[in-house]
């Protein structure tokens, strides 16, 4: 019994190294995961407030600083520091990669004082966190294209999203086409003495019977499209409600600038005698769209489309609401034709006024007897607004 005399104190120091253990465990590695946590929140919200603020044209790295800062991450370089990269420093977003100008990556640094792991010679512990966001610009929409057919196809080849027909002249200055269909010839010509003339076409199935243009395998882009900064036009205080087509009799031929007009039938000008001017003017059409004849001298706002189709999912494959344009020399259109659900039918427009936009449809006929001349610039359409997001 002698022998066992002073074991109760060892296991009793023993217990107490153990009990001391699980405490710095518990505080100390529950103080660290709690700033761990902070520390990525306040990064997360730096790198949106940088992305923000790029977009307006501000300082960013002051911006990401002064959210960290608020956040308690101060960059006082001794219990934190904060680092802003654009374009990120490392990662899936760093250069080479992709727009990788439009990423902002935030890390933060900080350091944490233990209390009872200092008995084990740990002082601090060190967390480092990561976020990365995106501060996407102003974009034209479609790669910029100035014809768009957003069909991603029928599974069906030699019935294309995009048909040239006619012994005509299909021109287009400033930029190209853009053809969304997976399909054999979702792009095709019908052999006909036709002219074409474009930078080049951007396809993601295949053209047939094109000659003289590159060809360009595209990505395919998501369909059905989304806009919604579009949803609230017809409840701006600048809308005007319009039961039925338009133009009606009584309409006078000067528009009010800065007007939408949204029409709950057609917008349908059919006799030559018809005269419309104005500028910054939308028309939402909940019907179709039928030019043919009249003098039409209209421009849209930089901001929205001169013509507007809202997409509707029963619209699709079973759309009878349909854009057909008859150009004549008393025509001049400027801005974007935006109708995703439709098929439209462009019939030539002369080069005297050429169309002056972006025509983005479902589906696209450019034919007619007469010549077609569509010339793209970006200032004439609507952009894609800018959008902020956190990607890591």
């Amino acid at each position: 019994m002698k022998k066992q005399k002073g074991q109760a104190l060892i296991l009793i120091a023993l217990g107490i190294v153990v009990m001391i253990g699980f405490s710095a465990l518990a505080i100390d590695g529950g103080n660290a995961f709690a700033d761990r946590r902070h520390a990525q929140n306040a990064a997360d919200t730096s790198a949106l407030a940088a992305a923000l603020a790029k977009i307006n044209n501000q300082n960013w790295i002051q911006a990401a600083l002064e959210r960290a800062a608020s956040n308690t991450y101060d960059d006082n370089g001794v219990t934190n520091t904060v680092d802003v990269f654009n374009p990120p420093l490392d990662g899936p977003y760093a250069c080479p990669a992709a727009n990788c100008n439009e990423y902002i990556q935030v890390i933060i640094v900080s350091r944490v004082d233990t209390w009872f792991a200092r008995i084990v010679g740990m002082e601090q512990v060190t967390n480092r966190v990561q976020a990365v966001s995106r501060a996407k610009p102003w974009t034209p929409y479609y790669f910029g294209n100035a014809v768009v057919a957003l069909s991603p196809g029928d599974g069906k080849n030699n019935t294309p999203e995009l048909n040239i027909s006619g012994n005509t002249i299909i021109s287009s200055t400033g930029s190209g086409f853009f053809v969304n269909s997976s399909d054999n010839c979702a792009v095709d010509s019908d052999g006909n003495s036709n002219t074409l003339s474009t930078p080049s076409i951007d396809v993601v199935g295949t053209a047939c019977d094109i000659s003289g243009v590159p060809i360009n395998t595209a990505q395919q882009v998501p369909y059905p499209p989304s806009y919604p900064h579009l949803d609230d036009l017809c409840s701006r205080p600048n809308a005007v409600q319009v039961s039925g087509d338009f133009p009606k009799n009584n309409t006078p031929a000067n528009l009010p600038s800065n007007t939408i007009y949204c029409i709950s039938g057609d917008f349908k000008v059919t006799s030559n005698n018809t005269v419309l001017n104005g500028s910054g003017i939308t028309f939402v059409v909940q019907g179709g769209i039928n030019i043919n004849g009249g003098t039409l001298n209209l421009s849209s706002p930089s901001s929205l489309p001169l013509f507007y189709l809202p997409y509707a999912a029963n619209k699709v494959n079973n759309n009878n609401y349909n854009v057909t344009i008859n150009g004549n020399t008393g025509m001049a259109l400027k801005g974007m034709l935006l109708a995703p659900a439709s098929h439209c039918k462009i019939n030539g427009t002369g080069n005297t006024n050429p169309l002056k936009g972006q025509i983005i449809c479902y589906t696209i006929d450019l034919s007619g007897t007469s010549d077609t001349y569509i010339v793209y610039d970006d200032n004439d359409n609507m952009d894609e607004p800018p959008q902020i997001e956190l990607t890591q």
